[in-house]
């Protein structure tokens, strides 16, 4: 193998560049599939918005990528003008195989913004659970998505050199005249030492003008990041959580229609939440959904309901043990492993219920194990119900079809579970978490009787809702028969709304979005309602545990809770948080009928007088927004320790809040 050096020194000048080329390509590998899932949902997502609003800014983002790229292919342009065809052919395979997987990762960027999807993020999660350790996730990684992509990418890249190498021998002077070798060795030696001077300039100052591919390390780091060390008391953080989310500086609260409901002890309890839902389309109001309307007519209704976080699992965290949860990309089982929270489940079950979890928990540990932990007695996820007969017309199904029997069957596991329960005396808490309505939108042509065109994007999304409603209507039905609802609560909500611009056309990923976070809520209770009580103020996921102890007559205020029951007057002077960085880019709080938002990735805030009624004319300056930030940065900080003490209680074997505090003392 010869390499001709003769009058290039180019060549000399790339491989003494080359490792630098590598290495920063390398960590930004590292930091991509080390810490992948906060950024990806929101890199191009705000970059696109950001373009519309600020195209010099959007142009910084891939400054250096660009530099990359272009380095790359320009050290490849001199190889093979100026090696040997065999040493040219190797290190160009290795080349492409590096520039490749950089655009492959660009390119899965901006897949999961225009798709919408949960795919990409479970890929490179998956990945990252190979790569770095996860032994019980080495099998869910092998997925063939992930290695068509991987390696279809990398022969794409590997191929298209080769044939490019074809070329050049075959017509090298028309392809790579000396003119363009001596042009492109001026050019890239600038190139190079100006993509070394960004990259080190970039890190040292506070600023969002990063590549996409640094973004992903940087911004998906948890914020803000709290040195272990000793707790506060439990008792000190409940009394800092009231200092930050009550406005002490007036005290007077808005009445809620002096609701006082009596109570019923024993009562047995049942939660639907339904997937991606919004209130705009899922609204007792609205006339498409007869069943929820019915509900609503002895209930309590949320108007202004939202959740915690945009997605699923951390949703059913917030409503099952009245907690936000942890700020960041990684939930609380994945970050601290153990925990001990004041669930709902552990709580009635000290009082002798039976708790049930049935729904979609979907192949992944961390989700897993998070529900494991909350004390259910049975977790039957809705993939279970395969008969695991061939013949099994479930197996043919795919798309909504496939969602729509899931769910139906899931229905009507839970009404033989709690017919069961019932006929045995034995109080139970069941939670439904049926799958219908999780992206992707798709038809169910089975179902002929639906009143909306599908051929429509908002078609699709409300006959999805009509289906969903027809569900819960025949499950409160058949429970009807047995005579439950005469000691039974059902809360109806969902756990999120449209988080990207598939799922929503009118979703833009620069703001909180109120699709995003709005929410249905209606708590039914015929034995204790009699007519329809409607809520006008702001009320969370976290409020529910603590309204479903209040109609059982259980004290709330003895447990580790954040939330209250929805009619209690304090909640006009609530300020509600809104997480969830890794999806929408964004933090913020609701206070009365005013909104705080500030997008981390843009490095934007903005102020509204409305509920999430966020454009570029509510953008204020940092000086103004100093006080929200405060408020919100504060609320990050203690959230932390708050969930660092879950799982210190956990480690002790302390069962709840009471016990810690009963047994310092």
């Amino acid at each position: 193998m010869r390499i001709n050096w003769r009058n290039s020194w180019s060549a000399i000048f790339s491989l003494l560049f080359l490792p630098y080329v590598v290495a920063l390509i390398g960590l930004k590998f590292t930091g991509f599939f080390a810490h992948p899932g906060r950024s990806l949902w929101v890199l191009l997502g705000t970059a696109m918005s950001l373009c519309r609003a600020d195209p010099v800014r959007f142009l910084r983002f891939f400054s250096e990528d660009i530099l990359l790229i272009a380095t790359g292919v320009i050290l490849l342009s001199w190889f093979l003008a100026r090696t040997e065809s065999f040493f040219r052919l190797k290190l160009l395979g290795a080349m492409s195989v590096l520039l490749g997987f950089y655009v492959i990762a660009l390119a899965e960027c901006i897949n999961v913004v225009k798709f919408g999807s949960h795919f990409g993020v479970q890929r490179f999660h998956q990945l990252q659970e190979l790569l770095f350790g996860y032994p019980d996730a080495v099998w869910g990684a092998l997925s063939l998505s992930l290695v068509t992509k991987l390696v279809g990418g990398t022969l794409f890249a590997f191929s298209s050199s080769f044939l490019l190498l074809i070329v050049s021998r075959q017509r090298r002077r028309v392809l790579l005249p000396s003119r363009f070798v001596t042009v492109a060795r001026g050019a890239s030696v600038g190139i190079i030492l100006l993509a070394a001077i960004v990259s080190l300039w970039q890190g040292r100052i506070a600023s969002n003008q990063k590549s996409m591919l640094q973004l992903v390390y940087e911004a998906s780091r948890d914020r803000p990041r709290i040195a272990s060390g000793p707790l506060p008391p439990p008792e000190v953080l409940k009394a800092r959580y009231e200092q930050l989310a009550f406005d002490h500086r007036d005290a007077v609260e808005q009445p809620t229609g002096g609701i006082h409901p009596p109570v019923v002890p024993g009562a047995n309890v049942i939660i639907v939440v339904w997937e991606t839902a919004p209130y705009r389309y899922a609204s007792p109001d609205v006339t498409y959904l007869p069943g929820l309307k019915r509900l609503s007519e002895r209930a309590i209704v949320g108007k202004y309901h939202y959740t915690t976080y945009p997605r699923s699992t951390r949703a059913l965290f917030s409503i099952l043990t009245s907690t936000y949860p942890l700020p960041g990309s990684k939930n609380i089982a994945w970050k601290y492993g153990r925990y001990r929270a004041d669930a709902l489940p552990q709580i009635l079950a000290r009082r002798g219920y039976v708790s049930l979890f049935f729904g979609d928990v979907r192949n992944r540990n961390k989700e897993r194990f998070l529900i494991n932990q909350l004390g259910f007695d049975e977790i039957r996820n809705s993939r279970h119900l395969l008969t695991g007969s061939l013949e099994d017309p479930l197996w043919q199904m795919s798309g909504g079809a496939r969602r729509y029997e899931i769910d139906r069957r899931l229905y009507q596991a839970a009404v033989e579970a709690i017919a069961r329960l019932w006929d045995a005396h034995r109080p139970f808490l069941m939670v439904l978490a049926p799958s219908l309505g999780h992206f992707r939108f798709d038809d169910v042509p089975e179902v002929t009787n639906k009143p909306f065109s599908p051929r429509t994007w908002e078609g699709r999304v409300k006959n999805l809702s009509v289906l969903r409603d027809r569900l819960l209507e025949a499950f409160t039905d058949q429970l009807a028969q047995f005579g439950v609802w005469e000691r039974t609560i059902l809360v109806v909500t969902s756990d999120h709304g449209f988080r990207s611009q598939i799922e929503s056309p009118h979703f833009d990923p620069l703001y909180l979005n109120d699709e995003t976070y709005h929410v249905p809520l209606v708590i039914y209770a015929p034995s204790i309602f009699s007519r329809r009580v409607t809520l006008d103020v702001v009320t969370s996921h976290i409020d529910i545990t603590p309204s479903i102890l209040a109609l059982l007559g259980i004290p709330h205020t003895g447990y580790m809770h954040q939330g209250m029951p929805v009619w209690d007057e304090r909640l006009s002077r609530r300020y509600t948080f809104l997480l969830g960085w890794d999806i929408t880019g964004s933090d913020g709080f609701l206070f009365r009928e005013a909104s705080f938002m500030r997008n981390t990735v843009a490095e934007r805030e903005y102020f509204s007088s409305g509920l999430l009624a966020f454009d570029e004319r509510a953008r204020i300056d940092p000086r103004s927004g100093r006080e929200y930030r405060r408020r919100l940065d504060a609320f990050h900080r203690l959230q932390e320790q708050w969930i660092r003490y879950y799982h210190r209680r956990a480690l002790a074997g302390k069962e709840s809040f009471i016990e810690d505090v009963s047994d310092r003392r």
